[in-house]
């Protein structure tokens, strides 16, 4: 009978090639994410949106509760067509359209637009989400999951929430909230 360090995979066989590729692929969604895209830079974008749209900004966040709310709804459909026809026809249409999402919202001349684009968006911050990134991780990785699991949130969520309200920030001041829209939608697209 063979014992278990004899049967068990080795710690340095799950890093090959493919796995670290996909690693970093998930590091990339992670980064680019609904988290980091939307939800940590909303609040730039809510100093500037009242005066350009002529509304109080009570009427704005109330379109991002709503969509906030869409979201947590989703994410689970999200997750089962992840399961059912993979991550990648999920999550790759879903990045698309946060694209799409952004670039709409450069456009947008009136507060019903912004509720209008506030509830598309959570179609693709469901299908662009955290989860189908996990998915990636715990299909390639078992003994070290934890680990490049945490390592992926880390260096992905936690600094794209860092590094993206600052930039937003930057864009906004430098070509006004329409092209802080476009630049946003050309860092999704380009990462």
């Amino acid at each position: 009978m063979a014992s278990h360090a004899e049967t068990a995979p080795s710690q340095q066989s799950e890093f090959t090639r493919t796995s670290v590729m996909a690693a970093f692929g998930a590091w990339f969604g992670f980064l680019v994410g609904p988290n980091a895209m939307i939800a940590s830079t909303n609040s730039n974008f809510l100093a500037v949106l009242p005066g350009a749209l002529g509304v109080g900004p009570g009427e704005l966040t109330t379109a991002l509760a709503i969509s906030a709310w869409m979201v947590a709804l989703m994410v689970p459909v999200s997750g089962r067509m992840m399961d059912r026809y993979g991550v990648r026809k999920v999550v790759i249409p879903g990045a698309i359209l946060l694209v799409i999402a952004f670039l709409l919202f450069s456009r947008m001349t009136q507060v019903w637009h912004f509720f209008a684009l506030q509830m598309f968006m959570a179609i693709p911050a469901a299908m662009h989400c955290s989860v189908g990134y996990a998915k990636i991780v715990s299909s390639w990785f078992d003994l070290r999951r934890g680990t490049v699991l945490g390592l992926c949130v880390a260096l992905g969520a936690g600094v794209g929430q860092t590094v993206m309200p600052k930039l937003s920030d930057w864009m906004i001041r430098s070509y006004g909230w329409d092209g802080g829209y476009i630049g946003m939608a050309a860092i999704v697209g380009l990462i």
